[in-house]
């Protein structure tokens, strides 16, 4: 039942931002050739996401591969899925949502 609930989250985390304008918080360097593919503080087009959980008994690892701007990467987290959720929500921004908190703070 475990396996079945994280399955289902990190099918979520792909939903949110899979096909999205996602505004990046912190800059977002590929692991693979160091090249820098989205700066902090702009905003990306984001193409194929797969996330996938490989955690074993003795650490928590996320990986997730996904196309920014046209190009595929991959980034490895150590860390459980609840954290790289969290991790997600604070670093990659869909616009959308960025847009409708500031239309909602300004009263418009």
């Amino acid at each position: 039942m475990k396996e079945r609930v994280r399955l289902h989250e990190l099918i979520e985390i792909e939903k949110t931002v899979q096909f999205q304008q996602i505004y990046f918080r912190k800059q977002v360097v590929s692991q693979s050739d160091n090249k820098c593919l989205v700066e902090a503080h702009h905003v990306a087009k984001i193409g194929k996401v797969e996330i996938t959980d490989v955690s074993s008994e003795y650490h928590n690892q996320v990986v997730m591969r996904l196309e920014i701007n046209g190009k595929e990467t991959t980034f490895t987290e150590y860390m459980s899925v609840r954290e790289f959720e969290r991790w997600i929500k604070n670093f990659m921004i869909p616009l959308r949502e960025l847009i409708y908190a500031w239309v909602k703070v300004n009263n418009i």
